[in-house]
């Protein structure tokens, strides 16, 4: 017998070992990674057990650069999930802000960034400050923090009659600082989830079984996986002909295309005949999601 059919044999006697485990295992397994998620997350997972489909829907989440599979699986299962690997962590940060501000959507970041997950928490224990009743410093204290400030000033004025400058702060500090005091009087509070799995598909299943997220059969494919915009049907298929190959244009009925990507354009979902690719898609999501069936 060859080495390369004793290790096709080999692989397969591992998959029939890991198939044995069954759906209670695996909610066994969900609740207990939810238990050792308490210390790194925020959220109290007992508010998505009874969320309708519209309202699972109406989630909205930001994966940092280290989570782009589990960003891309819950695109593909209907959810709006943000990503960009270009974005560093003040600016992950100050993203979530200027949104916050501008619209009034909250995001849930789901991240392994130790470094974002201790900003995040400063942030939050800074606003809980906030709320907490001062207490009046001592006469000493009050004194050594009037001297100190007038040195300041000292130190301030000096440097601009020596140097002949005005005070001047580039436009994107300001804006930050503006932005900081707006979220402070609002008294906002990052959500966030910390993944503790180290496999793409752990994390997946992590993230699914603390927010609850149930498989929609309707809204699979229904955001574009690339950019998290929404996917739309193409009215008519001449209209696209010219951007098509001629066997997928006559095999297939219906088409579909993303309202942000150029040119970019989706097929195999037509009901009598789907495409391998997409009965293989909505399988995988189908097995990574909450098992729970919500009507």
């Amino acid at each position: 017998m060859s080495i390369a059919r004793i290790q096709k044999l080999f692989r397969l006697q591992c998959y029939q070992i890991y198939s044995k485990f069954t759906l209670a295992s695996k909610k066994t397994l969900f609740e207990v990674s939810a238990t050792l998620m308490d210390n790194v997350t925020n959220i109290d997972s007992n508010r998505f057990n009874n969320l309708s489909k519209e309202q699972i829907l109406q989630l909205k989440f930001f994966c940092d650069g280290t989570l782009w599979r589990v960003s891309k699986h819950l695109r593909l299962l209907g959810i709006d999930c943000l990503f960009d690997a270009q974005f560093t962590t003040p600016f992950i940060l100050y993203f979530i802000k200027k949104e916050y501000l501008e619209s009034k959507t909250k995001r849930i970041i789901i991240t392994r960034n130790k470094h974002l997950l201790r900003r995040m928490q400063q942030w939050n224990q800074r606003i809980q400050k906030t709320l907490e009743p001062e207490e009046e410093p001592r006469e000493e204290v009050k004194e050594w923090l009037f001297k100190r400030e007038q040195e300041k000033l000292k130190k301030i004025q000096q440097q601009h009659l020596l140097n002949d400058i005005e005070e001047e702060e580039e436009d994107s500090e300001g804006e930050c600082l503006e932005t900081n005091d707006l979220l402070v009087k609002e008294l906002f509070i990052f959500e966030y989830l910390f993944i503790v799995g180290k496999g793409w598909k752990d994390q997946i299943d992590e993230t699914v079984a603390f927010f609850r997220i149930p498989f929609f059969e309707d809204k699979i494919f229904s955001r574009c996986l690339a950019c998290n915009s929404i996917i739309e049907k193409v009215e008519s298929k001449e209209s696209i002909k010219h951007l098509l190959f001629e066997s997928v244009y006559n095999e297939y009925e219906n088409f579909y295309r993303c309202t942000k990507c150029p040119n970019k354009f989706f097929w195999g979902n037509d009901p009598q005949k789907k495409h391998v690719n997409f009965q293989n898609a909505q399988m995988f999501a189908k097995e990574h999601s909450w098992p729970s069936v919500i009507k």
